[in-house]
């Protein structure tokens, strides 16, 4: 990717592991020789180019470090994140490929 006003030059592999996890790995030109990763506790699912997502990325590579992000094989705009420990639950009645046919709920104890 070339340089821009927030973030130096890299280079962003995208890998897709059918039928649904997707990751992505970006290495600066001038590597660190350090590895962070982010995706995962809360934000599986979440689109990589989500603001919180593109903001990391641009840190990580300004920093020099190989950034890497995954979504577990989960879609949010097909599941909702709910918070912990609150779950997804599906209505019964709507498309079940769709989040609006979820409700997060606390789980039964």
């Amino acid at each position: 990717m070339p340089v821009t006003d927030t973030a130096p030059e890299y280079c962003r592999v995208s890998a897709m592991i059918a039928p649904v996890v997707a990751l992505k790995a970006n290495r600066p030109v001038r590597w660190n020789h350090r590895f962070f990763k982010i995706g995962d506790g809360g934000v599986s699912g979440e689109p990589f180019n989500s603001p919180p997502r593109t903001a990391a990325l641009t840190n990580a590579v300004k920093h020099g470090y190989v950034m890497a992000m995954t979504n577990t094989g989960h879609d949010a705009s097909r599941e909702p994140l709910c918070p912990f420990p609150a779950e997804a639950r599906y209505d019964g009645k709507g498309n079940a490929d769709d989040a609006s046919s979820y409700a997060c709920v606390e789980p039964k104890t």
